[in-house]
């Protein structure tokens, strides 16, 4: 805005400044703003953070219907046993295809029957976590005829470790230090 002075001169007026008061609360108003737009990022870096477990893949020949029955009918009597130590069992009806093994929550080992590959998954630290697992999916596979190449680098796969551990525990209710022995 412009004023005429009585001289004829256009002017700006003087002043416009903010007082002391009014300057630090808008500095406190941004530092707010700030702050609850860096803990929205880093509630979105929490939920949006990818975590994995690393797995053995190993692939035998396919089962007939009433095979894979058999290995899983064995599967859940082997579940009977370890129930105790914290082992779970889980499995559909008798229809399906595929069983697996948790040790208190935490992925042990995934079978699944497939039309043509029956795949074997055993998760990262499955040998140490369930000891007794390692030895009936031994067992298991022992019986089994192979088809193609175990996946990944020969050897147990590594566990997660530092933040993929910690969001594993504490955003997915995975912990890692279970044991079921």
């Amino acid at each position: 805005m412009l004023i005429k002075t009585k001289e004829g001169a256009v002017t700006r007026p003087q002043g416009g400044r903010m007082s002391r008061s009014s300057s630090v609360f808008v500095a406190l108003c941004l530092c707010l703003a700030g702050a609850f737009g860096l803990f929205g990022l880093l509630g979105l870096a929490w939920m949006l953070y990818p975590t994995s477990i690393s797995f053995k893949l190993e692939t035998f020949a396919a089962l007939r219907h009433d095979e894979f029955l058999d290995v899983r009918r064995s599967a859940e009597a082997f579940a009977l046993t370890v129930e105790s130590k914290g082992i779970e069992f889980r499995a559909g009806s008798e229809r399906t295809h595929s069983f697996s093994f948790r040790c208190k929550g935490v992925p042990l080992l995934f079978v699944d029957n497939g039309p043509d590959i029956l795949f074997v998954s055993a998760m990262a630290g499955a040998d140490d976590r369930a000891p007794d697992l390692r030895r009936f999916r031994e067992n298991m596979v022992a019986v089994l005829k192979r088809s193609g190449q175990p996946a990944g680098p020969p050897g147990p796969p590594d566990e997660p470790t530092g933040l993929d551990a910690f969001v594993l525990k504490h955003r997915d209710r995975v912990d890692l230090s279970q044991q079921c022995r």
